[in-house]
């Protein structure tokens, strides 16, 4: 049977439609196969929201989670995540009010949920896979996604980038400095591309 990564999809309440609607759509065209009439994919997706019905998109779209989280302590988020195994984490970016409200938020359950991936075996490139191989997981950031990052505590000693648009206070007080547009910025367990959104689902798809 062709291996699939599963994808973990974290959404929160006004989470930008195009930020995770966008690459979703390129995860389901990558095929083992090559057949869409009878696709074999490479990737399956899991919702997981603090509700079980979240408005994203400027309240313009209801999306029901495949996974609520209903219990916020770090230890039931880690066991949840140890369970669904994830290979990917995806975060979605926001207008800056929204991320703010997110950032702001002491106990914040998406803060908790990224926390709990990044400590997950292999959650920095360690741990080991099938095989015996080292196992690696990704956690993948759109647009301002990489302020939830930040403020999350988990970009310690990276150079990340996000919106050009959007860079201000609220951004440095989460750790993320201003940086070149147009480079890749490549390091061992990250990557981070500074033009479009698209790149990073391509560099995760190869």
């Amino acid at each position: 049977m062709s291996p699939i990564h599963k994808i973990g999809l974290l959404l929160y309440p006004n989470a930008d439609l195009l930020d995770f609607t966008g690459p979703l759509e390129v995860f389901s065209h990558a095929l083992h196969n090559h057949n869409p009439d009878n696709p074999d994919r490479i990737f399956s997706t899991t919702t997981l929201a603090r509700a079980q019905s979240i408005p994203v998109g400027k309240d313009s779209l209801t999306v029901t989670a495949d996974v609520v989280l209903s219990n916020t302590s770090e230890e039931a988020i880690s066991q949840l995540l140890a369970r669904l195994d994830f290979d990917i984490l995806m975060v979605p970016g926001a207008p800056p009010a929204v991320v703010t409200g997110v950032i702001e938020e002491a106990e914040g359950v998406e803060k908790r949920v990224v926390r709990a991936f990044v400590g997950l075996d292999g959650g920095r490139g360690q741990g080991r896979g099938q095989g015996g191989r080292a196992r690696e997981r990704i956690l993948f950031s759109v647009c301002t996604g990489a302020v939830v990052l930040g403020a999350a505590g988990v970009l310690g000693g990276m150079r990340v980038t996000t919106h050009y648009g959007r860079w201000g206070g609220w951004m440095i007080s989460v750790g993320i400095k201003k940086g070149g547009r147009w480079k890749w910025w490549r390091g061992r367990g990250s990557w981070m591309g500074g033009c479009y959104s698209m790149e990073g689902v391509m560099v995760v798809v190869r």
